[in-house]
């Protein structure tokens, strides 16, 4: 039998299996009668789904979640929509268990779409950090992220790309990713929007030294309240910087946090610098240290 064949009629399955036009999942988190971090409304469209909070720290009211997709990926014409309110006093911790992966799009008809939307009530935490998004050869990307957030809630956001299948030699031969961030008050005022187009086969900057060896793209934002955010800028810049990692930072508008821009050879060098960030995070708020995540 035709490898190219079984392979083909593989995806073929796998998208009759698993891809959905319109995927929808809604959670609500709030403090209990014990000041602990529990669930109290949810809502999921397959394939998109939430695991059980789960409790790491000593004081036991950090709730820990992990985003699922029990799909292999996103396919073409997926529409993924992903809200969160953390409601007052609340402290969230999101992730997911693996990379999230963008499967190719060769014709480009309908392109795959994936959108945030984070509500923060006055004193919440939350940490939203994603394992790796991965653009394979031929794919194509949409993600906006709408974050509305009281003034006294804190916010370290983040994500990873990986302009391909790197260990298989894959390094941008995707079509496209495009990226829209905005941070609102809960009252409607911008506080700050990002935004980022990667081209991805027509990249000119691809082959350059920056791009080649440095392909692995950290993204980050840190929102604090008040003067808390000078006394984050002085912990990242003290922070060691390993030689395989490129870093930039400065402060977004109205000293409301810290925008951070990194370029790495390896997902793990840029995992272990966000951690040094969350880290000071906590300690600024005087929490634990992030402990170690099972996954």
């Amino acid at each position: 039998m035709n490898y190219a064949s079984v392979t083909s009629n593989k995806k073929d399955y796998m998208r009759s299996q698993y891809r959905t036009a319109n995927s929808r999942l809604k959670i609500k988190l709030q403090l209990n009668k014990f000041n602990k971090t529990i669930v109290t409304h949810k809502y999921s469209d397959h394939p998109l789904c939430v695991s059980r909070p789960f409790y790491l720290d000593n004081y036991q009211n950090r709730a820990y979640l992990y985003l699922g997709n029990n799909s292999p990926g996103l396919f073409p014409g997926d529409n993924f929509n992903i809200i969160v309110d953390c409601e007052e006093n609340t402290q969230v911790y999101l992730t997911d268990r693996a990379a999230n992966k963008v499967y190719p799009n060769p014709d480009l008809e309908k392109i795959a779409q994936l959108s945030y939307q984070f509500n923060l009530a006055s004193g919440s935490y939350l940490e939203f950090v994603p394992e790796s998004l991965i653009l394979y050869q031929d794919s194509a990307l949409e993600q906006v992220t709408k974050i509305n957030m009281d003034s006294s809630s804190t916010l370290f956001f983040s994500e990873l790309v990986l302009p391909g299948r790197l260990a298989k030699g894959e390094s941008y031969l995707f079509h496209s990713y495009f990226n829209r961030l905005k941070v609102y008050s809960l009252e409607g005022d911008l506080w700050f929007s990002d935004g980022m187009y990667l081209s991805g086969v027509n990249n000119s900057f691809s082959d350059s030294h920056l791009f080649a060896k440095y392909s692995v793209l950290g993204n980050a934002i840190a929102v604090l309240p008040g003067s808390k955010v000078k006394l984050l800028q002085a912990k990242i810049e003290k922070l060691d910087i390993p030689n395989n990692l490129l870093t930039a930072t400065s402060l977004l508008p109205q000293n409301r946090g810290v925008l951070i821009k990194v370029n790495a050879q390896k997902t793990a060098s840029i995992k272990k610098y966000f951690t040094s960030i969350i880290n000071s995070i906590r300690n600024i708020n005087q929490n634990n240290n992030l402990p170690h995540i099972p996954k």
